[in-house]
């Protein structure tokens, strides 16, 4: 388990499910998350799908809480880890539309970049975003991440083609701003 002032970074339990679904079929969210195709989900297919990411010897897949509370407010994640390459993907999703924009993602980030590149001994992570996902690659952009590229046109949504960006950190990169 991870921590920081406000916030717990746990294993998944089964009483997050129900929230855990209801956020995968917020169309709305989702639109901000899945380059793929945004659609409803069954709760059954919602926990095929958790069982699936929490077996994967490859990904590491932490439920995010509010430490006084309790309350289960989103995920972290590094999936596709490869550990002789010492890199991973990196996600993140805040469910609650209230957690938003109160420093809660970048908090999260930064305990799971430090486990990253310590624990884990990675020597860059990276993502992808959605370029319409202006917050998200603003609080990227403030972590250091840096743009990589850009996938043109890669998503069809709402009537318009979209880029999707990749962004990196290294671990030299991380470590300056964490020495500053």
């Amino acid at each position: 388990m991870l921590e920081t002032e406000r916030l717990r970074l746990r294993a998944f339990r089964e009483e997050d499910l129900e929230r855990f679904h209801r956020w995968r079929n917020d169309l709305a969210l989702m639109r901000l998350d899945q380059p793929g195709a945004v659609r409803p989900e069954r709760l059954m297919d919602t926990r095929a799908w958790l069982e699936r990411v929490l077996s994967d010897e490859k990904t590491i897949f932490f439920a995010l809480g509010h430490k006084a509370s309790g309350d289960f407010i989103g995920t972290v994640s590094l999936r596709n880890l490869d550990l002789k390459n010492q890199n991973a993907e990196l996600a993140i999703l805040i469910g609650e539309p209230e957690n938003r924009g109160r420093g809660v993602g970048g908090e999260a980030l930064s305990v799971l970049l430090d486990y990253a590149f310590g624990e884990l001994g990675l020597y860059r992570v990276y993502l992808w975003v959605l370029a319409y996902n202006e917050p998200a690659i603003r609080l990227y952009r403030r972590l250091g991440f840096k743009e990589e590229g850009r996938l043109r046109a890669q998503v069809w949504r709402d009537g318009a083609r979209h880029d999707v960006l990749v962004f990196g950190l290294l671990r030299d990169e991380w470590r300056a701003r964490a020495s500053r």
